[in-house]
């Protein structure tokens, strides 16, 4: 139990590295670990953000306007008025 390591001090141990394979065993089973720096998961945010941000630019490049959907929508057919409802009391 000595060689305990939280990750956050690890993650100081490492501080410029970019990628580190931690193997612990356990009960005769071997267990591999890859981390990465804090700078590469800022970096894949920021590239998961400017993603985001071009494929919101083409959207509103392509998005059509409600109202040229609506006049394509077919009327659906209507017996009678919905403000009476036939005279009947519902």
């Amino acid at each position: 139990m000595e060689n305990i390591e939280t990750l956050g001090s690890l993650r100081e141990r490492l501080n410029g590295t970019s990628l580190v394979e931690d193997n612990i065993s356990f009960g005769g089973c071997q267990m591999s670990y890859r981390l990465q720096s804090r700078g590469g998961i800022a970096a894949n945010i920021r590239r998961i953000a400017e993603k985001q941000e071009e494929h919101l630019k083409e959207r509103r490049q392509l998005r059509r306007e409600t109202r040229e959907i609506t006049k394509t929508l077919k009327r659906l057919p209507v017996r009678g008025s919905f403000s009476s409802r036939g005279g009947r009391d519902v």
